[in-house]
Formats: C-alpha cells, structure tokens, sequence
C-alpha cells in the first residue's frame, strides 16, 4: 500500500484554484471574495508583535495576520508592511519571436526563437522585474 503525504500548502493552494474557477463559471453565485481565497494567515509571524500588559509584568503575544497574495509579483505581502517600492515586477509578459533578419547570418537556425520581457527586452525569465510598485491584491481595482 504506496502512502501519500500531501502538505497544507499542496491542498490549500488546490482549493484556491478550485474556488477561483467556481468563481470564473459561476460569477452568479460567488459568495465569496477573492480576498479570502487567495491570502493565507500565517501564525507567530516574525516581526509582528502585539504587547499586552499592565504595570511592571508585561505579557508579550504572538499574533496572527493574514497575508494578501500580489497579483503583480505573486508572492504573499503583509498588508501593512506594503509600501512604494514594495513589489517589484515585469509589467509585460515573457514570450517569443523569431530572430530578426540582420541576425540570420550570424545563426544557423534561422527561425530560432528568441524568448523575453516585451516590457525592458530581458532575456532571463527569472530576471527581477523591471518596474517598482506597491504589492496589489486581487481585490484592488
């Protein structure tokens, strides 16, 4: 009998992806809001205190937030951490074309193709992005 251990993070993101294609077949009945299906609370996050106490005995506690995923970077962001400079992103799509003309002498392959960001020209897909902005979420207009 083969065992298979899925993670959290495996199962959460597969329901995420089914919520959002309930919501693209049926934007009738979405009774729920992107927000919620594409952030993620993270407990005892690093960074993020919250200090409860009185007199000389403090307490300090943990706390939780929920983290916003960024449609322009695609990675989770804390809301309120978010600022100008925050994501950085291609605002143009990675793809390819042939090899222009003046360089068919210096290839073989005459129809080779050429894959980069139309928005800077970079021809390294994991290049940093070329644009600064602040993270965006799916729920942002």
């Amino acid at each position: 009998m083969v065992s298979t251990n899925y993670s959290s993070l495996n199962i959460a993101s597969l329901l995420r992806i089914i919520a959002i294609l309930l919501l693209v077949l049926h934007p009738n009945h979405a009774w729920f809001s992107i927000s919620r299906l594409l952030s993620r609370t993270v407990k005892n996050a690093p960074g993020h205190l919250s200090v409860l106490g009185s007199g000389s005995s403090d307490i300090h506690q943990s706390c939780t937030i929920t983290e916003m995923l960024c449609k322009n970077c695609k990675t989770y962001y804390d809301p309120s951490r978010n600022h100008e400079r925050a994501c950085r992103y291609h605002p143009k799509h990675y793809s390819g074309d042939t090899k222009r003309k003046a360089d068919w002498s210096a290839s073989a392959d005459r129809f080779a193709t050429q894959k980069m960001y139309w928005c800077c020209g970079e021809e390294d897909e994991n290049a940093p992005g070329c644009k600064y902005d602040r993270h965006r979420s799916y729920d942002d207009e």
